[in-house]
C-alpha cells in the first residue's frame, strides 16, 4: 500500500466514524439522532385497542362467512331438491 492510499484510506475512516459520532454518541444522549422515550403504560394501552380491533374484525368476518355459507346452502339445495 503507497503512503498515498494509506493516507486516503486513513481520511476516509475517520469521516465515517466522525459521521457515526455525530449521529449516536457513546451515551446516547447527545446524537444528532434523538433518543427515544417509550412510556410503556401508553404504548400497552395501544396494544390492547388493536387487538381488540382485530378480534371485533375477525368475529364480524366469521358472521358474514356463517351467512354466506348458510345462504349458499339453501340455494344449493333449492336447486338440487327442485322444490
Amino acid at each position: 500500500m503507497t503512503p498515498e492510499q494509506e493516507d486516503h484510506l486513513i481520511t476516509t475512516i475517520t469521516k465515517v466514524g466522525t459521521k457515526i459520532d455525530m449521529l449516536i454518541s457513546d451515551d446516547g444522549s447527545h446524537g444528532m439522532v434523538p433518543e427515544q422515550k417509550i412510556n410503556h403504560a401508553i404504548l400497552e394501552n395501544v396494544v390492547v385497542e388493536q387487538g381488540k380491533q382485530i378480534s371485533y374484525w375477525k368475529g364480524a368476518i366469521a358472521v358474514v362467512a356463517f351467512l354466506l355459507l348458510t345462504l349458499g346452502g339453501a340455494v344449493l339445495a333449492h336447486v338440487l331438491g327442485g322444490k
